[in-house]
């Protein structure tokens, strides 16, 4: 079990008191469209996701947000969010 927050390079500390390096790969990136669909009846907004999955993992923020608001007018929804989602594999050595 770690002990500390998991950082790329890092050296983290192990239960029982052991260290190990350990490394992080980004190996996927997802684009994430937030949309406000509705409201409930406390006046709190209902959302839904659309997902695009094989992004290229060396998308910068500004690539990701154009795509998003190109697509913007062909939805029927109000864009709330666009969020970027990352996997990486944390691997020890």
């Amino acid at each position: 079990m770690v002990d500390t927050i998991l950082k790329e390079g890092t050296i983290i500390k192990v239960k029982g008191g052991g260290i190990c390096m350990a490394s992080s790969q980004l190996v996927r990136t997802q684009l994430q469209l937030v949309f406000q669909v509705g409201v409930d009846q406390n006046g709190k907004g209902i959302y839904k996701n659309k997902n695009f999955n094989n992004i290229k993992t060396s998308a910068t923020p500004e690539q990701l947000y154009t795509i998003a608001k190109s697509l913007e007018p062909l939805q029927q929804w109000t864009l709330h969010e666009i969020e970027r989602n990352d996997t990486s594999i944390v691997f020890g050595y």
